[in-house]
């Protein structure tokens, strides 16, 4: 009978510890559940930020060279296509809209670019919404002012014909404009040398060429100290044979191929630079949030 009563008190102690540990059991998985789930949200939060960051900033400077080079090409491309007439307002401000706007999106990621070494999560909101605009005008202004079209050549060969005849009026701009693009692009006249014959002139001289149309000519002196060069160029034919029109024109497309390329390029960099921005944002976010929850526990 005693050990019977033993028996039973051992096994009765035996099935409360077996509950007691079937209870706790699960308080302390569910704990450990817990835990490892705030342990992998904070490794995704924390995850390739810093090489998102490194994209970023990587991406951000070859960008910001690109949009320095794109107002050069704007400002340079806007005067040079001003000096001959002013036909060609449309595109002059075509080219003002595209380098004020790349100088805004050198100032926006510079603004980004702190805002990434400071963790800083509502400057990188506001400059990926902002180089999403960016983009989307400089597309529009590409394919509207940017674009040359046989109505934009046309339009130039007039202003050459219309700032040529300035020049040969004695016009002091023109005909210093005319003096630097023939040096320069080594041709003469609009369509060659012989733009500058006379009527009563016979074909067997040459045409009266200025000493801008001659190798020899030194754009420091004055064209009056070079009179007996310019005599000897016109004697031996020495001046060049080609027009500028061609020429001027293959400068002009040539530019606006260049402009086009650097825009697109551009475009590309900006939404590239747009998403990472996006990501690191929602990262740094993810990880502010969960370093607030974690200093709120007791």
């Amino acid at each position: 009978m005693g050990s019977s009563d033993k028996g039973q008190a051992k096994e009765s102690k035996t099935s409360k510890h077996d509950a007691a540990h079937t209870h706790t059991e699960p308080a302390s998985t569910s704990a450990a559940k817990r835990e490892l789930a705030e342990l992998t949200t904070k490794v995704k939060a924390g995850c390739c930020q810093p090489c998102f960051k490194i994209i970023f900033v990587v991406l951000g400077t070859v960008a910001i060279l690109k949009c320095i080079a794109e107002i050069f090409v704007t400002v340079s491309t806007a005067i040079a296509t001003r000096l001959y007439g002013s036909e060609q307002s449309g595109r002059l401000v075509g080219m003002v809209i595209l380098a004020l706007l790349a100088a805004v999106v050198i100032s926006i990621l510079i603004y980004a670019k702190i805002a990434v070494f400071r963790n800083q999560t509502k400057p990188l909101h506001t400059a990926a919404i902002v180089l999403v605009i960016v983009a989307a005008l400089q597309a529009v202004v590409l394919g509207v002012a940017v674009r040359v079209t046989d109505q934009d050549e046309l339009n130039l060969t007039r202003d050459l014909q219309n700032s040529f005849k300035l020049s040969r009026d004695n016009n002091p701009r023109h005909a210093t404009i005319w003096a630097a693009t023939q040096h320069e692009l080594t041709c003469c006249g609009v369509n060659g040398p012989e733009d500058y014959r006379t009527s009563n002139l016979p074909d067997f001289f040459s045409p009266n060429v200025p000493i801008s149309c001659c190798p020899s000519y030194d754009p420091d002196r004055s064209e009056l100290v070079q009179e007996r060069k310019r005599e000897t160029c016109k004697a031996k034919k020495e001046y060049y044979d080609i027009g500028c029109k061609d020429l001027v024109l293959e400068a002009f497309r040539t530019s606006a191929h260049l402009l086009i390329g650097l825009t697109v390029a551009l475009i590309v960099f900006e939404i590239i630079l747009a998403i990472t921005a996006s990501i690191i944002y929602k990262k740094v976010k993810n990880q502010k949030k969960l370093r607030f929850s974690a200093a709120q526990k007791p």
